[in-house]
């Protein structure tokens, strides 16, 4: 009978030398269960052996010293070339970007013991060919268990470590962190979390969660992006926009901009103040008027800003190919262009086919995101078919918020609000359609409120509805300037004080 023997995968040993060879924690957590007996390929084998005796001698990742280390000890071609390109291909990768350590601690334990098993079982098998049962019974009971090292000092609560840590806890900390008061106001957000975002039909939704991957992906962060609502080519072009500030037609656009109802008054008499021509009253391209909202941005000065909105008048190009590209050429430079994208049908996916698309990225590409953004929860399939109604819901909530802790990610989703919610000026918890039960499986929620005036002149309000780790007013407000012709969800942002 002939047998069909799986091809070899190296991705895994692959990405457990790339922790190896760049991270200090990964070291510190996977050297200790390390045996070179379950890496087959010969030259895989060699740098893990490398790179752990550098950790051996300076208890770091050897980073580029491994090149040397290479040279120093391999002198034929045969193998110089494939090892040296190995290295290559790791740094390119992993050497400045952001390294998933839990998860691929987790990666690494779970090969370990697959291949610890392996080894046992085939060492039992010949010497059960051989017809030595004793050996093979000692050969079983040598197995060792591997198991992944759980406990630290700051494991119990009042260690130094632990103690020391509560300096440690800030949003700078945080994985990824929105830019300006729109970041402020939300807070940092972090690996493990659910996020959701709220709001009417139409409301804009998608475009924030544009938002969200591009600053992802501007912070050297790995995201993948499932859209359930739109085609590929629609997200590919209001990520381009949002990424080159290109719009269908070239020509002047006008933007918001933050003003202060004191310079519109003429009223302000400060120094720091940057307009000294009397407020038009209508925007009119021929004014010297200009906007001021420098109280805005200095916190002593911060109480005397009252905030309101004007506009000013930018050229913008027409998005093309040659456009796009001369910027993703720029942004691969530096490590600073990764979105992956893979666009399903409506109600044609679950959480079990996202993860099962993210286990093919990470084989076939070695792509571990950082982030994920799934647009979006409400029209996801439960894994059970047989789940309807408020059980499908919950279960759609359940199974995304288990993601995030299982890959050690940022999840991002969105969820549509009840009908009341169109007319509501500030959403609240109540207008949550279907399961209002989504608020407990969610690290955060945020709700995107918008008066048709506002709309108009390109102002979203972002309010909390919910957070886990955050102290939040559902009433309190962070306002958002917005041109999404160019792609544009957030210009600009101002939170607002809530006064007592």
């Amino acid at each position: 009978m002939k047998i069909n023997r799986l091809k070899l995968d190296t991705s895994v040993e692959k990405r457990i030398l790339a922790g190896l060879m760049v991270s200090k924690d990964f070291l510190d957590k996977v050297y200790p269960i390390l045996n070179l007996n379950y890496f087959e390929t010969p030259h895989m084998k060699s740098l893990v052996q490398l790179a752990s005796k550098f950790y051996e001698t300076y208890s770091q990742p050897p980073l580029d010293h491994i090149k040397e280390m290479v040279l120093g000890e391999f002198h034929d071609n045969e193998s110089l070339e494939p090892m040296l390109k190995i290295i290559e291909d790791i740094l390119a990768l992993y050497k400045t970007g952001n390294f998933n350590i839990d998860y691929m601690v987790d990666q690494a334990i779970a090969f370990f013991k697959r291949k610890e098993l392996e080894i046992i079982i085939s060492n039992t098998q010949i010497l059960l060919d051989r017809g030595e049962t004793e050996k093979a019974e000692r050969e079983i009971s040598s197995f060792h268990k591997i198991i992944k090292p759980t406990f630290e000092e700051s494991d119990f609560i009042f260690s130094d470590s632990a103690i020391m840590s509560i300096n440690n806890i800030t949003d700078d900390d945080c994985l990824l962190k929105m830019p300006k008061d729109f970041g402020n106001f939300i807070g940092g957000l972090n690996r493990g979390w659910l996020v959701g975002i709220s709001g009417p039909f139409k409301r804009g939704k998608s475009w924030l969660l544009n938002e969200f991957a591009a600053i992802a992906s501007l912070s050297g962060l790995r995201v993948a992006y499932f859209s359930l609502e739109m085609g590929a080519v629609d997200v590919r072009k209001r990520i381009y926009q949002r990424l080159t500030g290109t719009s269908d037609n070239s020509g002047i656009i006008q933007f918001p901009c933050f003003d202060c109802q004191k310079n519109q008054k003429g009223s302000c008499t400060k120094d720091i103040r940057t307009n000294k021509y009397r407020f038009p009253g209508a925007f009119n391209t021929k004014s010297k008027y200009k906007a001021c909202s420098a109280c805005k941005n200095i916190v002593e000065e911060r109480g005397d800003y009252e905030l309101c909105v004007w506009f000013e008048n930018i050229e913008v190009p027409q998005i093309s190919t040659a456009i796009v590209h001369e910027a993703i050429i720029a942004l691969k430079k530096i490590g600073k262009a990764n979105i992956w994208l893979k666009t399903k049908p409506r109600f044609s996916a679950s959480v079990g086919d996202i993860e099962a698309d993210l286990d093919g990225l990470e084989i076939s590409n070695n792509f571990i995101p950082d982030v994920i953004i799934v647009d979006y929860a409400d029209i996801l399939q439960a894994d059970d078919k047989s789940l309807t109604g408020v059980q499908k819901e919950d279960e759609v909530w359940m199974t995304l918020a288990r993601m995030a802790t299982k890959r050690n990610a940022l999840v991002i989703t969105a969820t549509q609000l009840n009908k009341d919610s169109l007319a509501a000026k500030q959403i609240s918890a109540s207008h949550t359609a279907r399961w209002i039960g989504k608020l407990g499986h969610v690290d955060a929620m945020f709700a995107l409120n918008q008066t048709p005036e506002e709309k108009l002149i390109g102002v979203m309000r972002i309010s909390i509805l919910e957070h886990r780790h955050k102290h939040f007013i559902e009433t309190q407000n962070c306002y958002l300037l917005q041109n999404l012709y160019v792609g544009q969800p957030h210009l600009d942002s101002y939170m607002e004080e809530i006064k007592p």
